[in-house]
């Protein structure tokens, strides 16, 4: 039950399952299914991306997203952050879904 980390060398940046799932959860119950979705798209994009600093931004919008009190201000500066470091998430048409309806953007 829960993650098992193994092998994890210096400088790995490890995408806990359990913020993503409880982000996902919150988001089905908030927006809906295509939100949540959409999120998922997001997230396996980041995923293989590659890059350790969207991964991290990834975490942190997702921990920030699992909260039932979670600040809009805060969600979208997390976002943009995430842009920041992975600007093909701007090319993934669920991502910009993800964006109006979780964001209110």
């Amino acid at each position: 039950m829960g993650d098992h980390f193994s092998g994890i060398g210096a400088g790995a940046t490890i995408i806990n399952r359990s913020h993503i799932e409880g982000s996902l959860k919150q988001l089905q119950q908030t927006g809906g299914q295509a939100v949540a979705d959409a999120y998922r798209e997001v997230i396996a994009l980041v995923e293989h991306s590659g890059n350790r600093d969207a991964q991290a931004a990834l975490q942190a919008l997702s921990r920030e997203l699992e909260r039932r009190d979670a600040e809009p201000g805060v969600l979208k500066a997390l976002w943009r952050g995430l842009l920041e470091y992975l600007p093909a998430l701007l090319e993934l048409p669920a991502a910009a879904v993800f964006a109006a309806r979780a964001l209110q953007t």
